[in-house]
């Protein structure tokens, strides 16, 4: 909150700037993520790691390569079904603490892979 005199010693107390740009990008944050469409976004990602996921089945019945044995094709099926949901939820729900922890998620998982 801001607080001015003039000469004839009125005092007009006057918005933060600070507080105002704060308001005005985090606006701008919800819209730029409610353009990218992130259901449509959510429900390709959902599609396809069930591809992945039912892609893998057959590999139970063939010789055991060290790709079936870490579970690859399950692990990357079910990241992108969560990365899904988590997109599909965020059209609805979208705040600055939801981005917050999916940039750390997103952050960890490159690191770990």
């Amino acid at each position: 909150m801001a607080v001015s005199v003039s000469r004839d010693l009125k005092v007009q107390v006057q918005e933060d700037v600070n507080k105002v740009k704060l308001s005005d990008r985090q606006q701008e944050l919800r819209d730029a993520i409610q353009r990218g469409e992130p259901k449509c976004l959510g429900v390709s990602q959902v599609m396809l790691g069930v591809m992945v996921i039912s892609y893998a089945l057959p590999l139970h019945f063939t010789e055991h390569t060290d790709v079936v044995i870490f579970g690859v094709p399950w692990w990357t099926g079910l990241t992108f079904i969560a990365a899904g949901t988590i997109a599909i939820i965020l059209d609805k729900h979208s705040t600055m603490k939801i981005v917050s922890l999916l940039q750390a998620y997103t952050s960890a998982a490159f690191v770990i892979v």
